[in-house]
């Protein structure tokens, strides 16, 4: 896809590499005190990519002209056009020399929004004038891992991640100019983790069912099951970690198993999308107290079964990813 921007705040020359953004100070009203010094602030550069991400990489090199206490320069990860918030990670947030943090617009037209700081490291002295730094991003799911000049310097975990794609970008706050080059994005695929006892009939429901649905054209989903992770160490953080990665988690509860109860709980405690399947149980056979209040998809385990069993997969699925 080709890469092309449009500015939403600020102004900015995006006709030739690098990108400038021409920053400016700008003198703060003096509240009516004619007496009063008006104040300099810096002024505010929001730029967006046609590109849109849930996971991936972002990267990118920049220059100050000046460094003040107000300059900064962040990768936007994620902006949301309907209601502006933003995820970003890179130099000078919140006064810190590494930062992490969302903006987190307003809830109502009575109270303002602001900065949540998931991240904030480094002493921002050490920030040079005329010195290129090399910003890398990656996220996935509600992890966020920020590498300055391939040193990585940040990790946070996010209260909520976005499991729709959202459009890339810069955000840029300056008193003069600053040059952004070699922007660029290397976007996955989403990712789906799938609970459920390793037996038949779930076997086939996996390999049959889920597998084929989230490898749609429209979807190209990733699913991954507790025992196709390898390598050493304990699988219960490996499954944590995939969990924490994934936007969207699918569950099959049909048969009691804590270890499906533990995974679809610490799901809930992220606030991970789920997707409850069940075989229909017979009358008398009511699904756990603490589950029988959650929308699940039942299905029958027969030849008849698998294309409603499809349908209801798929259309959960694009309402999770707002396909």
């Amino acid at each position: 896809m080709t890469q092309r921007w449009m500015p939403l705040m600020g102004e900015f020359d995006t006709a030739t590499e690098p990108l400038v953004f021409k920053g400016r100070a700008i003198l703060a009203p003096t509240s009516g005190q004619p007496q009063a010094e008006p104040t300099a602030l810096a002024s505010v550069g929001i730029l967006l990519s046609n590109l849109k991400m849930v996971n991936g990489r972002l990267r990118a090199t920049v220059k100050f002209d000046e460094m003040t206490p107000q300059s900064v320069c962040e990768l936007i990860l994620s902006y949301d056009p309907n209601t502006k918030g933003q995820v970003t990670a890179g130099l000078g947030g919140s006064g810190a020399m590494f930062s992490i943090r969302e903006w987190v617009p307003a809830a109502t037209p009575q109270t303002q929004g602001g900065w949540a700081n998931h991240q904030l490291s480094g002493d921002r002295a050490n920030l040079r004038a005329g010195v290129a730094y090399e910003i890398g991003v990656r996220m996935q799911g509600s992890t966020v891992t920020l590498e300055i000049d391939g040193v990585q310097v940040s990790v946070a975990t996010l209260p909520a991640a976005s499991n729709q794609a959202r459009q890339v970008g810069l955000f840029l706050v300056s008193m003069t100019r600053v040059e952004v080059s070699g922007f660029a994005a290397d976007i996955e695929g989403p990712k789906a983790f799938i609970v459920m006892q390793f037996s038949s009939p779930y076997n086939e429901v996996y390999s049959h069912v889920i597998k084929s649905v989230c490898d749609r054209d429209e979807f190209k989903i990733e699913p991954v099951r507790a025992d196709e992770i390898y390598g050493p160490g304990i699988i219960i953080k490996d499954v944590i970690d995939r969990i924490a990665k994934s936007q969207v988690v699918i569950a099959d509860i049909s048969p009691d198993n804590p270890n499906v109860y533990f995974e679809v709980g610490y799901a809930l405690a992220l606030g991970k999308p789920i997707i409850l399947l069940a075989q229909r149980r017979k009358p008398g056979e009511p699904l756990p107290f603490d589950l029988s209040a959650f929308r699940v998809l039942f299905y029958d385990d027969s030849i008849g079964g698998k294309p409603k069993l499809e349908e209801g997969l798929v259309n959960h699925l694009r309402e999770i990813l707002g396909k």
